[in-house]
């Protein structure tokens, strides 16, 4: 981990639960999160200062309530290491409670943002499997990890997944009610 040095993240939103793929069938969309993040040595993961702009900043926690931080940390204690706090800003474009996948989406970025910290230790695969530990439906884990339509299922306690490249004809369109 180089001192100083911002980590960014980028995850999509996902949808899922598609046709009579219940459980099964997700795919990515072109609306996505950023988060970077600067580590500092002398802060605790737990006290990271967290900035953010965009969907729900006013329902963002800190500390270990944080998704985000949660994510980080499961992931370094798989890997039987501790992560430096620091500060993070979060570009937040994906709406809560609204079936766009920002729960996963803020796990997938925790994860991601730990692995690249420790100097990726854990491969797509299994940032995967830790994702959909975490958020318990791999039909959201999987695009948010892997992009594209992913058809995804736990195993024995494993992801066992499959992407496939949306055709760049297809187009998403999402309204979202008042209610």
């Amino acid at each position: 981990m180089a001192r100083g040095k911002t980590y960014i993240v980028r995850v999509p939103a996902t949808t899922a639960n598609i046709g009579s793929g219940f459980d099964t069938l997700g795919m990515s969309l072109g609306l996505y999160n950023v988060v970077q993040f600067v580590p500092d040595e002398n802060v605790k993961l737990e006290d990271t200062m967290i900035d953010a702009e965009g969907e729900g900043v006013d329902q963002i926690t800190t500390g270990l309530d944080n998704m985000i931080i949660k994510a980080m940390n499961v992931t370094a204690s798989k890997a039987g290491r501790t992560l430096p706090g620091g500060s993070m800003y979060l570009i937040n474009r994906i709406p809560f409670a609204r079936g766009l996948g920002s729960s996963s989406a803020a796990l997938a970025s925790g994860v991601f943002l730990a692995n690249l910290l420790m100097g990726e230790p854990f491969n797509r695969k299994e940032l995967l499997d830790i994702t959909a530990e975490m958020e318990g439906h791999p039909d959201n884990a999987a695009p948010a990890i892997l992009g594209g339509f992913c058809m995804a299922l736990i195993e024995n306690g494993n992801v066992v997944a499959e992407r496939i490249d949306i055709p760049s004809q297809w187009k998403a369109v999402v309204a979202i009610r008042e209610f």
